[in-house]
């Protein structure tokens, strides 16, 4: 059973708005480009095991995608996590292409795709660290004595997987292609075959590990060492995505393919609050859109029906996911 499904990827989307608002030549932005291809990649990669999961046939096994949990002070996070009565399976997804080989030597993974080796970090140690910090919140809610198990899954099935000789086969055996993964889980089964989880404590547990996941925090801006001030402002234009359009008699007109749009500024707040702040006030707004008076912006905000505290010209408005899923925002 699904219990937590992927979360809708802010990072993806914060990157995908910050390359809308660099100017073409920024230093930063080949780094962003580079950042966003490599996320949405791994996304794909996430995804693609759904299929496999979705074999399992257990009636007390939950699946959480995507979570991020606490650590003392710190965060974990893990790609997927299967709760099975007899024991917890971590999976950590790769979707890498190429030729993939494991250096025990330096503890690194390397890729090699069209004669070019690029280092990634290994994700042995990783799922080993992961395992760790797992255990540790786990007994820090008075839940011990279940087995632990992780997997690396490669989601694409034509990476070629070697190793360095140093590694013995028990190392690399839970390093394994997706089409091998329900086996596996089968396999798990068959060890585990003693249950350490009623299914109260299942039940107690998906709350806990839903209650408990903390989505990843926005710093995009600060990551880059980009200065608000030098993001591109105004409105795009929904059809050839010109920037800015103009706005008259209430409507937002594009003098580069003539179009007109009453709904063309919601894509820009959504950017607003993708990369800068999740309140906003009459002021920031009118200079974000480049609006020519403070009415015109203050009618805009009115019309989203946003939460707003104050009263007077500081008036702050609250902006959140859920306001721009239901209004008729745009895909660009």
């Amino acid at each position: 059973m699904l219990k937590k499904e992927h979360d809708v990827s802010m990072k993806i989307l914060t990157l995908q708005a910050l390359l809308r608002r660099l100017p073409k030549h920024h230093l930063k932005r080949h780094q962003v480009e580079k950042e966003l291809a490599r996320r949405i990649a791994g996304l794909r990669g996430e995804e693609s095991i759904n299929y496999e999961l979705s074999l399992l046939q257990g009636k007390n096994e939950y699946i959480f995608q995507d979570l991020r949990l606490p650590n003392g002070e710190h965060y974990f996070q893990i790609d997927a996590l299967l709760l099975h009565p007899n024991f917890i399976l971590t999976i950590e997804v790769k979707n890498i292409g190429g030729t993939i080989y494991f250096d025990k030597k330096f503890n690194q993974m390397i890729r090699i795709l069209n004669d070019q080796e690029e280092v990634f970090p290994n994700p042995i140690l990783q799922i080993k660290r992961q395992r760790t910090h797992l255990k540790e919140f786990l007994n820090s809610h008075k839940i011990e004595d279940i087995p632990i198990e992780s997997l690396i899954v490669f989601s694409n099935p034509y990476t070629l997987l070697k190793s360095s000789p140093e590694y013995t086969p028990q190392e690399l055996s839970n390093i394994i292609q997706r089409a091998e993964l329900p086996f596996k889980i089968e396999r798990f089964k068959q060890t585990y075959n003693s249950e350490k989880l009623t299914p109260k404590d299942i039940r107690r547990l998906s709350s806990l590990l839903l209650k408990k996941h903390i989505p990843s925090p926005n710093t995009t801006l600060e990551n880059y060492k980009i200065n608000p001030g030098e993001l591109l402002k105004g409105v795009h234009c929904p059809n050839c995505f010109e920037l800015p359009m103009q706005r008259k008699l209430r409507k937002w007109y594009c003098s580069q393919c003539k179009i007109f749009s009453t709904t063309a500024h919601i894509n820009s707040i959504f950017d607003y609050y993708l990369l800068l702040s999740e309140t906003i006030t009459n002021r920031k707004l009118q200079d974000f859109l480049q609006l020519p008076s403070r009415t015109s912006s203050l009618h805009l905000l009115r019309s989203m029906n946003l939460e707003s505290i104050g009263t007077t010209k500081g008036t702050k408005y609250f902006l959140d996911f859920d306001t721009f899923s239901t209004l008729n925002r745009i895909s660009y």
